[in-house]
């Protein structure tokens, strides 16, 4: 995790030294437990994460939901070394629909009870942990002190328990850990009660991970890094041995359903109105539910992927295609789950508890559960500005949404925001001005009260403007001379040059 190179590295050394019938330098043995290393293969069902740290700045947890079901988020390295941004993504990766679940990074040596009570305090001022969040990780892989001492086993056995007894205690639920190939036993062997607490193990390149002693089975399988949009830098990535119910369940979470989950679930009761899904409500495959605007839509496609659309752009999506998804429901008790044809829950807000709750779809793009008038979760995806109400013409404080175009008012020229993050000016199918922003995150353009048109990023970061504010109420023309032009009254302060193209 936070040292991954390394470690890695370390694998590779401590495997070719197996091979060769050694043993692993410097191996304690004080703690030790009988039995040999398994090759265990995934199951039926995997669901596909991440975990991050403060190696991982300014991710966008709503591009990351798109292709993650969860996430594991670094609180602190030791006693002292914060994550300064723990707080922001424990918060952003809940409000966009990745399940999420935090970890320690374990410093044999450092006082145990200081380093559980600090990280429990870090978790606790950002919120708490939810009945809905996955269970605390103890990211062991070090077997030396802040001075670079060696710690015996039993030493660090006797920490890491008392680690995992008192935020087991604190949050309800039994931890994680996390740990290498060949760490266990090459530097330590632990006593078979550690495997009361659920295994993640990093495998790099295996199909089928290396299971160390005391366990026999795994939860968690690292098996690389790679690029996951919305993530800034390569992460580390995740597969759980599982389905999302038994990932609720993972150390006394919601228990999972009963074996077969309960059939085909019931067909849903279908909205009859416009702008999002009451109580009780679903869609079923095929079905979907648009904003009051009509400019964004909620559908549960035939291959199981609920997915939130602008102009045929996905801006959210479930990440469940392909795994047998039947019926999105907004339940009764606040919850808006997918549930699969055999009944079995796939995806889920992790909003229970707020009976009654609601789903918007907003006109500003965002997908909101409602308890009254307080947001219980979104997507992340809003704050598009109000469509243009007229062709040839963006006024203060209207916009494009992704794929939404405006046309100049003999239909000749197109001013569109695209999917890739452009915004670009078409005549005749042939691009004759953009702002240069594809490939970015860029969301949607907007023509400000102040006179500046500016292309924002969905967290409100600005990827092009004209540099035009502090002229109020200008508004951008759409001419069909071709020409963009910005006008505040009859006075031009702003062109694309395109006149003519």
């Amino acid at each position: 995790m936070s040292t991954l190179s390394s470690r890695w590295q370390l694998t590779a050394a401590l495997v070719i030294l197996s091979a060769c019938g050694g043993a692993a330098a410097g191996s304690d043995d004080s703690t030790a437990s009988s039995g040999a290393a398994l090759s265990v293969c995934l199951g039926g069902n995997t669901l596909a994460g991440i975990d991050v740290s403060a190696d991982q700045p300014n991710t966008n947890w709503g591009d990351v939901a798109h292709s993650k079901s969860f996430a594991y988020i670094q609180v602190v390295d030791g006693i002292t070394s914060t994550n300064p941004d723990f707080a922001s993504d424990w918060k952003a990766a809940k409000a966009a629909g990745v399940v999420r679940g935090p970890y320690q990074f374990f410093r044999p040596g450092d006082d145990a009870t200081t380093e559980a009570n600090n990280f429990v305090a870090l978790i606790n001022a950002a919120g708490g942990l939810g009945p809905n969040d996955l269970p605390p990780m103890l990211d062991w892989e070090v077997y030396v002190d802040d001075a670079g001492n060696r710690v015996s086993g039993a030493t660090a056995a006797a920490e890491a328990q008392t680690w995992l007894s008192i935020v087991e205690a604190a949050f309800g639920k039994r931890p994680l850990i996390y740990t290498y190939v060949d760490f266990f036993p090459g530097y330590y062997s632990l006593p078979s009660s550690f495997t009361q607490y659920p295994l993640w193990i990093a495998n790099p390149g295996a199909t089928c991970p290396t299971v160390p002693a005391p366990w026999t089975t795994f939860a968690m399988f690292q098996y690389g890094e790679g690029s996951v949009s919305g993530v800034t830098t390569t992460v580390d990535l995740d597969t759980f041995n599982g389905d999302m119910a038994q990932l609720l369940a993972l150390g006394g979470g919601t228990p999972a359903p009963a074996p077969g989950c309960g059939g085909k679930p019931a067909a849903p009761k279908l909205p009859t109105t416009c702008g999002g899904l009451g109580a009780g409500m679903g869609l079923g495959q095929g079905d979907s539910v648009k904003s009051c605007d009509g400019r964004f839509e909620l559908a549960m496609q035939t291959d199981g992927n609920a997915v939130l659309y602008s102009e045929g752009i996905a801006l959210w999506s479930s990440g469940t295609n392909g795994k047998g998804g039947d019926v999105l429901e907004m339940q009764g008790d606040g919850n808006l789950v997918i549930y699969a044809t055999t009944g079995c829950a796939l995806w889920a807000s992790g909003t229970n508890g707020h009976d009654g709750a609601t789903l918007a779809v907003q006109t500003d793009g965002n997908l909101v559960i409602y308890d009254g008038s307080s947001a219980l979760w979104n997507t992340g995806t809003g704050g598009i500005p109000p469509a243009p109400t007229a062709c040839g013409a963006l006024s203060p404080g209207q916009g494009l949404a992704p794929g939404e175009p405006v046309l100049s008012c003999d239909g000749q020229h197109e001013l569109i925001m695209q999917g890739d993050g452009n915004l670009v000016l078409y005549h005749a199918g042939v691009a004759t001005w953009d702002t240069r922003t594809n490939g970015t995150s860029s969301r949607y353009a907007v023509m400000q009260g102040d006179g500046n048109l500016v292309v924002y990023e969905a967290g409100g970061t600005a990827t092009f403007s004209t540099g035009t504010s502090g002229h109020d109420g200008a508004q951008l023309a759409i001419q069909n001379d071709g020409n963009l032009v910005i006008y505040q009254g009859s006075t031009a302060i702003w062109n694309s040059g395109t006149e003519g193209k």
